[in-house]
C-alpha cells in the first residue's frame, strides 16, 4: 500500500513539477536581450518640406471652425448614391450658409496657383504624437463636391466642372503629400468619394464623360513614393512605442521606490527584450522598404508585400523559444499593415477602372486594363451589362465605386 502511495506521489509530483520546470526553463531562457545597434538611417523620419504658410493642412486648420463639427457627403455603397446625395443637398447648403468663414478659406485655397499639402512629422516621434486635425481637409473637399453636385442639379455644366476641378486639385495635393498611415487613409477617402461622384454624374449625364476623365487620373507614382514615407513614419512610431513601454517600467516614479523598483526595471528590460523587438521590427520594415523601392506598381507588388508582412519568416524554433515575447508581438502586429496596402491598391484599381470607363463609355474598356485590374474585373453579378471590381477588402464598397454599367 505504501509503495503505491509513494508511486502516486511521484507521479503527481512529475505531473505538477515537470510543467513548472519547463515554464521556469523557458522564462530563464528569455531573460536576456541583444546588444543595441544604431537605428537604420534608411528608416529615419522624412523631413518636412512644406512651410506652414504654404501648407494646405495648416491653413485649413487656421480657418474658422465649422459650427457643428464637419461637413461631409454620406457614405454610399454604390447603390443610388446620386439619389442619397440629392436628398442631402439642402442640409449641406444650410451648413455652408452657416459657415461662410470656412467656405471663404476653402474656396480661396482651392484656386491657388500651387496647392501643397503635407502632414508634418516631428524631428523625434513620441508615442503621444498626434497629427493636426484632418477634419477641415475632409470638410473642404466635401464642400467643393457638394457645390459641384448642386451645379449638376441646376444644369450648369461649366460650374460643375469648375467645382470638380477645385476638389480634384485638393485631393491630388493630399495624395502627393500624405506620409503617415492616418493621412493616407484620409486622402484615399477623399479620392474614393470623388470617384463615386464621377460615376454617378456620368450615369446621369453621359455626354459629360469625356470632360470627367481628367478627374479620374490618379498619380500612381506619387502614391507609391508616399508608401515609402509611411514605412519610415510607422517604423519610428513602433520604435517610440517600445521605448515608451520600457519607460513605464524604468521611469523616475518606479526607480524612486528603491531596490524593488530597480529590480523591476532590470527584470522587464531583460524579459521583454525591447532591443531585440526593435531590431525585429526594423529588419522587417527595411525589407518592405527595399521591395517598394524596386517595384514600379503598387498593385503588382501586393502579393509580395503580403508575404513580407504576414507569412512567417524562416525563424528557427530555438529563436522563437529564446525570444518568445518579441516574436509573438511581431506576429500580432504584422497583419494590421496588410489592410493598409490592400485599401491603397483597391483605390488605385477603382481609379483606373473609372478612368477607362469614362474614356471608352461605349467600348470594351476592360481590354485596356492593367493585368492587376483585369484579374479582379468580373461581369456584374446582377446579370446586367457592365463590369464590377472584386476588391481586396470587403468594406471597399463604402469608399469606392465598384460597378461600371454601360453609358447610353
Amino acid at each position: 500500500m505504501r509503495a503505491w502511495l509513494r508511486r502516486g506521489f511521484w507521479v503527481l509530483a512529475l505531473l505538477i513539477g515537470l510543467p513548472l520546470l519547463l515554464l521556469l526553463t523557458w522564462w530563464l531562457l528569455n531573460l536576456g536581450d541583444v546588444e543595441p545597434q544604431p537605428w537604420p538611417q534608411a528608416l529615419e523620419l522624412p523631413r518636412n518640406n512644406v512651410p506652414a504658410a504654404d501648407n494646405l493642412l495648416t491653413l485649413l486648420n487656421a480657418a474658422p471652425a465649422i459650427a457643428d463639427g464637419r461637413l461631409s457627403l454620406d457614405a454610399c455603397d454604390g447603390n443610388n448614391c446620386l439619389q442619397r446625395w440629392r436628398e442631402q443637398l439642402p442640409a449641406l447648403a444650410a451648413k455652408r450658409a452657416a459657415n461662410p468663414g470656412f467656405g471663404e478659406v476653402c474656396e480661396g485655397l482651392a484656386t491657388r496657383v500651387e496647392l501643397r499639402f503635407e502632414d508634418p512629422v516631428p524631428d523625434t516621434l513620441r508615442i503621444d504624437w498626434a497629427l493636426p486635425s484632418l477634419i477641415p481637409l475632409t470638410s473642404c473637399h466635401s464642400w467643393l463636391l457638394s457645390r459641384a453636385l448642386e451645379a449638376s442639379e441646376a444644369g450648369d455644366d461649366q460650374a460643375l466642372l469648375h467645382w470638380l476641378r477645385q476638389a480634384d486639385r485638393l485631393d491630388h495635393a493630399a495624395i502627393a503629400g500624405s506620409r503617415s498611415l492616418v493621412a493616407q487613409g484620409v486622402s484615399a477617402g477623399l479620392w474614393g468619394r470623388k470617384l463615386q461622384l464621377l460615376v454617378a454624374l456620368a450615369q446621369n449625364h453621359p455626354v459629360l464623360s469625356q470632360d470627367l476623365v481628367r478627374f479620374a487620373r490618379f498619380d500612381e507614382q506619387a502614391w507609391l513614393a508616399r508608401q515609402l514615407d509611411a514605412v519610415r513614419v510607422e517604423a519610428s512610431y513602433q520604435r517610440a512605442a517600445i521605448e515608451a513601454t520600457q519607460a513605464t517600467h524604468c521611469g523616475d516614479d518606479r526607480l524612486a521606490t528603491g531596490g524593488l523598483g530597480r529590480w523591476h526595471c532590470r527584470l522587464m528590460a531583460r524579459s521583454g527584450q525591447p532591443v531585440y523587438l526593435t531590431r525585429l521590427f526594423s529588419d522587417r520594415w527595411l525589407r518592405l522598404q527595399l521591395h517598394l523601392q524596386q517595384t514600379r506598381s503598387l498593385p503588382g507588388s501586393l502579393a509580395t508585400l503580403r508575404d513580407l508582412l504576414v507569412d512567417a519568416d524562416s525563424v528557427s524554433l530555438w529563436q522563437r523559444v529564446r525570444h518568445t515575447v518579441p516574436h509573438w508581438l511581431d506576429d500580432v502586429a504584422r497583419p494590421i499593415y496588410v489592410v493598409h496596402f490592400q485599401r491603397n491598391v483597391d483605390l488605385q484599381l477603382a481609379a483606373e477602372a473609372t478612368r477607362l470607363w469614362l474614356t471608352l463609355p461605349q467600348g470594351d474598356w476592360s481590354t485596356r486594363a492593367s493585368p492587376e485590374l483585369r484579374q479582379r474585373l468580373r461581369p456584374r453579378a446582377d446579370g446586367t451589362a457592365g463590369w464590377q471590381l472584386t476588391p481586396h477588402r470587403d468594406d471597399a464598397g463604402e469608399r469606392l465605386p465598384l460597378r461600371w454599367p454601360p453609358l447610353s
